[in-house]
């Protein structure tokens, strides 16, 4: 015969049953439950997560970090940045994502045409709370080789054409 529940006193919270046990009224538990590692993040220094993979530093970042390597450009064609440096929120917004973008011509436009961004959290060391910029990692859209340049070196008189301009 089964017992009646005890009554409980006011306040008191009742605690279900653990995975496959009972509660303290001898009832099967209403909900499971697990245990597992906790989630602690791998913490690393900017410095050991970029090493030297291209980066694009904004300008009101830049003098903050002299170590990073900043993205090549030669004969014309640039490297894709693979992490973007960003300076704090209010300086990126009033002055370096708007020469830097992509209506101004600047880097912002083919680098985000080419891949897309992901922000990526980050912490000053023993300032967790303050707030420094933020960190963004170009993710490519397609596996891409990079762009081989043919160079060469040609000697023309001062009266050479490469022919007639287009008419109009």
């Amino acid at each position: 015969m089964a017992q009646p529940a005890r009554p409980r006193r006011a306040g008191a919270a009742r605690r279900h049953g653990r995975a496959g046990g009972r509660d303290d009224h001898g009832t099967v538990g209403e909900h499971l439950g697990g245990v597992h590692a906790p989630r602690a993040p791998k913490l690393e220094t900017l410095q050991e997560l970029l090493g030297s993979d291209p980066t694009l530093v904004d300008w009101g970042a830049g003098i903050g970090f002299p170590c990073q390597r900043q993205w090549r450009e030669n004969g014309g064609v640039a490297e894709q940045p693979l992490w973007r440096i960003l300076p704090e929120r209010d300086l990126a917004a009033a002055a370096t994502t708007t020469w830097q973008g992509g209506d101004a011509g600047g880097p912002l436009g083919w680098a985000l045409m080419l891949a897309t961004a992901q922000t990526v959290p980050t912490y000053l060391n023993h300032d967790w709370a303050r707030e420094w910029g933020a960190l963004e990692r170009y993710v490519p859209y397609v596996d891409a080789r990079a762009a081989q340049l043919a160079r060469s070196t040609v000697t023309r008189p001062g009266w050479w054409t490469p022919g007639p301009t287009p008419q109009q």
